[in-house]
């Protein structure tokens, strides 16, 4: 398995007009494997830390490792979560505890605490095996995880302690085997999951009400789908990253299939808090695999990117 090396930075945003934003060069880490996918993530704050979910296996002993960022601007392993090198993390902090979801070829779901000044490893429990995930979890407590499996848009679910999954319910069954999902809770007491469909060159987007039964979803909002154009293969690709706003406005990085110069490449969804969504904003004309950041205080969404599929720069849109 060919070893890479992830160098994970952090931007200092200041809320004052005009000021100097801040970038720190932080120690590289050597990963057993790449860190996707898209819409996952791997990093949170707590207690004074960064903290981060990486596969090494130039760790000892090898596996999935809980890292800590040092004030030496270094990452420590300190304390190994799964054996396995090949995981992909996508980590949800609630206070002092995270719930971290390892996809790899046997999917399981790992619960950590945060106890006299480190992370304990808590529950564990093991999923069928999907393409890729990402989770969530709603205001009674549920978590919910999206994924695809053939077709199908899938939904999971599980409550405390999380060791077991029921369903799945199916939101869509028309994607293409390379479409992706995203889960996320809104501040106003429902769960959004938004996928792409490159068979209908359309994004799509549902909502559960929480506390309300599982299986009970709205209907499709095909998001931005009056700004879709019949350019390329479309407007969907299988690129998503989600942040929330505390108005439970929601903003998505994402990637068309327009795949033609002078169409939008790198684009930005936004729903507001009445479910109506905005036209397609573009980013750049080129670019790929976005994440969208919110500074509420500063009133800033930042859209991070690579300026050019399969290598380039790291840039970025306010």
């Amino acid at each position: 398995m060919t070893s890479r090396w992830v160098a994970v930075a952090a931007f200092a945003v200041a809320p004052a007009a005009g000021a100097q934003e801040l970038v720190t060069a932080l120690a590289t880490v050597k990963v057993s494997t790449t860190t996707g996918e898209k819409p996952q993530s791997k990093l949170w704050f707590h207690a004074g830390h960064w903290w981060a979910v990486l596969p090494s296996g130039s760790v000892s002993p090898p596996g999935t490792w809980l890292w800590r960022l040092e004030p030496t601007n270094k990452w420590t392993p300190v304390l190994r979560i799964a054996p396995v090198t090949s995981t992909r993390a996508d980590a949800k902090s609630f206070g002092d505890v995270v719930h971290v979801f390892l996809w790899s070829s046997a999917p399981q779901l790992v619960s950590l605490e945060h106890r006299r000044g480190g992370f304990q490893r808590g529950a564990a429990g093991t999923l069928p095996g999907r393409e890729t995930a990402t989770i969530d979890v709603d205001s009674t407590g549920r978590l919910w995880l999206a994924t695809e499996s053939g077709a199908n848009v899938d939904v999971l679910y599980s409550d405390p302690p999380y060791s077991a999954f029921a369903g799945p319910v199916v939101l869509a069954n028309d994607i293409a085997a390379d479409d992706i999902t995203a889960v996320t809770a809104l501040p106003d007491g429902t769960v959004g999951i938004l996928w792409s469909n490159q068979n209908t060159q359309r994004f799509g987007f549902r909502i559960h009400a929480d506390g309300t039964d599982p299986a009970a979803w709205l209907p499709d909002e095909s998001p931005a789908s009056e700004s879709a154009l019949h350019v390329g293969h479309g407007l969907a690709d299988d690129h998503l990253h989600l942040a929330v706003a505390a108005d439970a406005t929601l903003y998505a990085a994402v990637k068309t299939s327009y795949d033609t110069a002078g169409f939008p490449q790198v684009a930005l969804l936004v729903r507001r808090p009445t479910g109506r969504w905005d036209d397609l904003y573009e980013v750049d004309g080129t670019g790929t695999r976005g994440v969208v950041l919110l500074n509420e205080a500063a009133g800033i969404v930042r859209v991070v990117y690579t300026s050019a599929t399969g290598s380039g720069n790291i840039v970025y849109r306010d």
